[in-house]
């Protein structure tokens, strides 16, 4: 039995780009990383998705070997290098990473990584594959998306603020250590060791560490709503530029429901 591929999974954006985000993950899975939104040009999506030769043609300009059959699955479980794009249900387009005993491993680009049993494998696939591979001109490049990049250009300028959170967390949490100590002072030398002239200053470091505490939480909250409200203006901000530039070429291919 063919070993299944472990293939990255690229989530479509709308009911449209199933074939596109399909073909992104198999060129992520060669080693070319390419934005869905320039899969989606190249795949030529409409209102009303893509072709599935508009699609091959795509993965040659992009360097892939393509081929496709009408294959059943006794065919396709000894024929076919895996990954490979399937037709599902006469309306979608998934990954196929392989089969095990008793599934099939997809990559479906609205579910994300899913087994399917085989008998809904069979009542699913339309019979239709397409199959790739690195081509001789192929050319793997790009990098995968950085949830640490991400963070960073959203945090971009904040850095006095994350230290002031990071700095009231440590004291707070120093303040709130001192509790047992607390506890072991006033059972042991008090009250088991008869010593009552610790009993004032005692009270008198709880009463401090309390302050302490309530203090080191005070400024954290306040610096933590200041860096949720930097945070919503910038995101807000930049959501609302990156709208206002978009070409009209993405409001003409959606439909008002997928805008809105």
């Amino acid at each position: 039995m063919k070993k299944c591929k472990n293939i990255p999974v690229i989530m479509q954006m709308e009911a449209t780009e199933c074939g596109a985000a399909s073909l992104a993950m198999v060129l992520a899975y060669y080693g070319l990383r390419l934005p869905l939104e320039q899969v989606r040009e190249d795949c030529g999506i409409s209102r009303d998705g893509a072709r599935l030769s508009y699609i091959a043609k795509a993965a040659i300009r992009h360097g892939m070997e393509v081929h496709i059959y009408k294959y059943g699955i006794a065919s396709l479980r000894e024929k076919v290098e895996f990954p490979a794009i399937i037709h599902w249900n006469y309306n979608h387009f998934v990954v196929l990473q392989g089969f095990d005993k008793k599934c099939a491993l997809l990559n479906d680009p609205s579910r994300g990584r899913v087994r399917v049993s085989m008998e809904e494998f069979d009542a699913s696939y339309t019979g239709v594959v397409l199959c790739l591979k690195p081509a001789e001109s192929f050319a793997a490049g790009g990098r995968p998306d950085s949830v640490w990049k991400f963070a960073m250009d959203r945090l971009h300028g904040s850095r006095a603020v994350i230290a002031m959170l990071m700095l009231t967390s440590v004291l707070a949490s120093a303040a709130t250590l001192l509790t047992p100590a607390f506890s072991r002072v006033f059972t042991d030398d008090i009250i088991s060791g008869g010593a009552s002239n610790l009993l004032a200053p005692l009270l008198w470091a709880m009463v401090l560490t309390a302050a302490f505490a309530l203090a080191a939480g005070l400024f954290h909250s306040i610096n933590n709503y200041r860096m949720l409200g930097k945070l919503s203006v910038s995101s807000n901000t930049s959501f609302l530029w990156h709208i206002l530039h978009l070409p009209m070429r993405f409001f003409s291919m959606r439909r008002p429901g997928d805008l809105a």
